[in-house]
C-alpha cells in the first residue's frame, strides 16, 4: 500500500487541532467560490453524513475517527465545530505549519501568504492517506479500500484523481483564474458515474439476455472505495398478465466471516466481481423457456450498502442508489447491441 506523500508530511489522525475551524474560516475569507463547493461537498459532511453516522453507530472504531474527524482525537468523540468542519482547507492544505498547494505552469503575482507549491501535493497520495488503508489491525494484504492500488494498475495511472474528482473550472471572482474544483464529484453525481461506466444490452437468443460493463474514463474499478458499494445489474420479464419477479446479479467485492488469530471472525475477501479498466464484464440471465416470446427489462444501479441482514445479498439494506442505464429487449433474437441511458 502506497505511504504518505513522500515530500509532503501528513497529519498524524492522533494530532489535535482545535484552532482549526479559526485557520480554515481565513482561508474562506479570501476563497469565497471554492468555500461554497466545499460546504456542499462530502469532504466537509464526512462525519455528518448520515451514512456514516448510522455505520459509526455499528462499529464505532477510533479508526474510523481518523478520516471522518481528521482534526479531532480520534480516541473519543470529536467536539461539535470539529465535527461540523469535517475535512476542511486547512486538513489538506495545511497538515503541519506551512501551506501547501499544487504547482502552476503559469507564473502568478506573489500572494498574501507563504505558500508552498509541492509537486507532490497534486499527485495521488495526496488522496491515499484517506482512501486506501487496510482492516483495522491487519496488513496491507487486507485492505478494505484499495481505491489508489486500482488506480496504479490502470491506464490511467498518470493522471491524478484530481483530474476526475476536481475538474478545472474558472473563477469568475478572479477575473476567470482556473481553479481545481472542491465539490470532489463522486458516487452521489450521476453524471459521473455515467462516465465510469458503459452497458450494452443484446439478447442473442429468445431465452438468454447479456449485458457487458465496460469501464469508460476513470482510473480505478467501478464501484471502488468503500467495501460495500455495488452495481446492481436485474432483469424482468414484462408480462402482460402477472407481475414478474426481476433476475439479480450484483457485481462488488464479497467477504465472509472467517476465524483470525485467536480465533476472532475476520473478514476474508472471497470474490471480487467489480469492473476493472481494460476488462470488461459479461453478465448473462438465462429465461424460462415460456418467457422467450416475452419482452425484457433490463437496469444497471450503483448502490451505497449500508449493511448486509444476511447472506443472501438481496437482503442488503441500501442507504442510496443511481440507476446508470435501463432500456427493453424485445424477444426477436438480435446481434444488434443496444446501450439506453435513464432520464436523470
Amino acid at each position: 500500500m502506497p505511504g504518505p506523500m513522500t515530500s509532503v508530511k501528513v497529519k498524524s489522525p492522533s494530532k489535535t487541532s482545535r484552532d482549526a475551524p479559526a485557520r480554515n474560516a481565513d482561508c474562506e475569507t479570501c476563497h469565497p467560490t471554492i468555500t461554497a463547493e466545499w460546504r456542499g461537498s462530502l469532504h466537509q459532511q464526512s462525519y455528518r453524513d448520515p451514512e456514516f453516522l448510522r455505520a459509526f453507530r455499528r462499529e464505532p472504531l477510533p479508526f474510523c475517527r481518523g478520516c471522518h474527524a481528521p482534526e479531532a482525537d480520534p480516541r473519543r468523540p470529536p467536539p461539535a465545530e470539529l465535527a461540523d468542519l469535517g475535512v476542511g482547507c486547512v486538513t489538506c492544505h495545511q497538515p503541519e505549519e506551512e501551506l501547501l498547494a499544487a504547482p502552476r505552469d503559469e507564473p502568478r503575482e506573489p500572494g498574501p501568504h507563504a505558500l508552498r507549491r509541492a509537486p507532490a501535493f497534486a499527485g495521488v497520495d495526496a488522496c491515499a492517506g484517506c482512501h486506501e488503508f487496510p482492516f483495522p489491525g491487519r496488513g496491507a494484504d487486507a485492505l478494505m479500500q484499495r481505491t489508489i492500488q486500482e488506480h496504479a494498475a490502470s491506464p490511467a495511472r498518470a493522471r491524478p484523481c484530481a483530474d476526475c474528482h476536481m475538474t478545472l473550472r474558472t473563477d469568475p471572482e478572479r477575473g476567470g483564474a482556473p481553479y481545481r474544483a472542491h465539490d470532489f464529484r463522486s458516487t452521489r453525481d450521476l453524471a459521473q458515474l455515467r462516465a465510469a461506466v458503459s452497458i450494452e444490452a443484446r439478447r442473442p437468443a429468445p431465452d438468454r439476455v447479456e449485458l457487458t460493463l465496460t469501464t469508460g474514463d476513470v482510473g480505478h474499478a467501478v464501484p471502488t472505495g468503500d467495501l460495500n458499494r455495488r452495481l446492481a445489474v436485474t432483469v424482468r420479464v414484462i408480462d402482460p398478465v402477472r407481475a414478474r419477479p426481476r433476475q439479480h446479479r450484483y457485481l462488488g467485492r464479497r467477504f465472509e466471516a472467517r476465524p483470525g488469530p485467536g480465533g476472532v471472525l475476520v473478514r476474508e475477501e472471497v470474490a471480487d466481481e467489480r469492473v476493472f479498466p481494460g476488462e470488461p464484464k459479461r453478465v448473462r440471465f438465462e429465461l424460462a423457456p415460456e418467457d422467450a416470446e416475452l419482452a425484457v427489462e433490463w437496469s444497471v444501479t450503483h448502490q451505497r450498502v449500508e449493511s448486509f441482514l444476511s447472506a443472501d445479498e438481496r437482503s442488503a439494506v441500501v442507504a442510496g442508489e443511481l440507476e446508470i442505464a435501463a432500456g427493453r429487449l424485445d424477444p426477436a433474437p438480435s446481434d444488434i447491441i443496444q446501450q439506453e441511458r435513464s432520464t436523470p
